[in-house]
């Protein structure tokens, strides 16, 4: 069974390949429409809406059935969506540090990050590292992203009532110091979910690549394993 990882807004398939190549070849890191290799053509590219139907379409081309994914951030948020749009894709879904509830003080929080004068000042390693995985259209990509949000925050395609109707077994794994999607927001949104675990990982911020690899290999390979 393949089980595809779906990577965080503002980064790209790289970000997951070796977490994949140590999960082994089952393991299938995308690259999202809109991130990294992919030209941009409009804003609706990475919309909800939009970034599903291209999960959704990369399975059903491929002739898979009943794959497993994993989310980081963004990716989380794809997954549980594509759970509810069409179950019968999805086997198991594990997220990472995913914000699920979205009102106008998480958007305000999160979409401050997006400005490109405010990263220049204060964490130019981040825009070097966007300038290299997206090229000369990263402002392009931190205003997408930005639209991207308010429309989650606007349309709110996680809603208890989305959540409730989501029957796959759901892993929510949520970082001890992780400020974005946070332990008791995550914990929150576990009680519309009917077959939801948690693990909270010790020490371990949002930022993926600050996440023991070794330990999130474990738990995604206990999860999905376990029948």
């Amino acid at each position: 069974m393949k089980t595809l990882l779906l990577h965080g807004a503002l980064a790209d398939y790289t970000q997951l390949v070796p977490l994949s190549n140590t999960l082994g070849a089952d393991f299938i890191a995308l690259n999202l429409p809109g991130h990294g290799e992919f030209s941009i053509s409009n804003l609706n590219d990475i919309l909800i809406p939009q970034l599903t139907e291209f999960v959704e379409n990369y399975i059903l081309e491929n002739q898979l059935s009943q794959v497993n994914i994993v989310g980081y951030s963004l990716g989380g948020y794809i997954a549980l969506n594509l759970a509810h749009k069409n179950p019968s894709l999805v086997n198991k879904i594990i997220t990472l540090g995913t914000i699920i509830h979205w009102d106008n003080e998480v958007f305000a929080r999160e979409s401050k990050m997006l400005n490109p004068a405010f990263l220049h000042e204060k964490v130019p390693a981040f825009v070097q590292m966007l300038s290299t995985k997206h090229k000369t259209h990263w402002k392009t990509i931190l205003h997408q992203t930005y639209e991207m949000l308010d429309d989650i925050k606007n349309n709110q395609y996680l809603s208890p009532q989305c959540l409730k109707q989501i029957c796959n077994q759901v892993l929510l794994i949520v970082g001890d110091k992780d400020s974005s999607a946070g332990v008791e927001a995550t914990q929150h949104a576990s009680i519309h979910l009917s077959k939801a675990q948690i693990v909270i990982l010790e020490n371990t911020p949002h930022v993926f690549e600050k996440v023991n690899q070794d330990v999130l290999a474990n738990h995604i390979y206990s999860f999905i394993n376990n029948d």
